[in-house]
């Protein structure tokens, strides 16, 4: 879209081949609205990773309404300047292989009010990470977490 953002409004499906990595990047804002979910059902995985202000320059923030499916594959978001928001459900699960990992960063807070689910083998590492000045207050709020 505009401005340096990215809006993903349509499905991004990984149904075949190697493990692969799906890597955005913007100036500004990522969006993956409700109709764009990502999902990986390969067997081998699909890591995802979100980079919201790539350019350094002001702040990024991190929408998903939409789901994060990915197979065992990692799910990376960075929200440099800005906030991470996720209603949609973000699942690393994999019967075989185990959960990968989950790891959101944002430096204005972070709030997920879908699923979190990384269960198989074993189930993958989760992090929250609020960056902030030592003078202000970052808030994480999480909902819905499910580790096995």
């Amino acid at each position: 879209s505009q401005a340096g953002n990215i809006l993903v409004i349509a499905p991004i499906s990984k149904t075949a081949g190697v493990a692969a990595t799906l890597t955005l990047t913007a100036s500004n804002d990522i969006t993956i609205g409700a109709a764009g979910d990502i999902q990986g059902f390969s067997g081998t995985g699909l890591s995802v990773t979100l980079n919201a202000n790539g350019d350094f320059d002001g702040a990024g923030n991190i929408s998903v309404d939409g789901s994060i499916i990915t197979d065992s594959g990692d799910i990376v978001m960075t929200a440099t300047g800005g906030t991470i928001f996720v209603s949609g459900p973000l699942n690393t699960s994999n019967a075989l292989n185990g959960g990968g990992d989950v790891t959101l960063t944002a430096d204005a807070g972070i709030t997920i009010n879908g699923a979190v689910t990384t269960t198989g083998d074993a189930g993958g590492a989760v992090s929250l990470i609020a960056n902030a000045n030592a003078d202000e207050e970052v808030l994480v709020s999480l909902k819905n977490l499910l580790l096995f």
